[in-house]
């Protein structure tokens, strides 16, 4: 098979692990951007230095053919799926349900939060630059020192954590909505 997609890798950014997201045999610059999401995406031609990377706005993700993304969606199902279906039927359904817990669980990648009220939900994955527990349970705290008001718990898991935790005090919380209250509806500072 044909490789679609330029191979040029960007050496100046973060070690060379990003290669060129453009398809190959193109022209101009090759062009890099961190995400689907990203707002900017770095351009820069053959033996450029870092200095002469150009960050421009928009993404270039290459979207991958849909003979990738079925590749990918089988080995899922071959490395997770059948797994699965071989605990649920010898063992127990609970040691299925177990291992797909454990394998979403070790999958986290990003830091997702959820805001109810005054109390938020977060997961986030822990940097290797600050090594977890294997297994932790422990206390949010308020404030940048380790002496504020206790805020929620916290459990860690394989380098993954979650927690449940007040955005602010009873009393800031109490303020801050009868602040909003002398505001018409969708109007005054949030």
């Amino acid at each position: 098979m044909k490789r679609r997609q330029c191979s040029v890798p960007a050496v100046a950014l973060i070690g060379g692990q990003w290669t060129c997201q453009r398809l190959a045999g193109h022209q101009g610059p090759h062009e890099v951007s961190y995400s689907k999401r990203s707002t900017m995406h770095y351009a820069w031609y053959d033996g450029d230095l870092l200095a002469a990377y150009r960050l421009l706005p928009g993404t270039v993700r290459w979207k991958r053919p849909l003979a990738y993304r079925l590749g990918g969606w089988t080995a899922f199902a071959l490395f997770y799926g059948l797994p699965a279906a071989l605990l649920f039927v010898g063992m127990s359904p609970l040691s299925a349900v177990v291992f797909c817990a454990v394998v979403a669980w070790l999958s986290i990648d990003r830091a997702r939060f959820f805001d109810l009220g005054r109390f938020s939900v977060g997961v986030w994955r822990i940097p290797p630059t600050s090594p977890a527990p294997i297994i932790g349970l422990g206390w949010m705290l308020h404030g940048k020192d380790r002496t504020g008001p206790k805020a929620g718990l916290d459990f860690i898991l394989g380098g993954r954590a979650v927690a449940v935790f007040t955005l602010m005090p009873r009393k800031e919380w109490a303020e801050r909505k009868q602040y909003r209250a002398k505001w018409p509806a969708g109007g005054g500072p949030r």
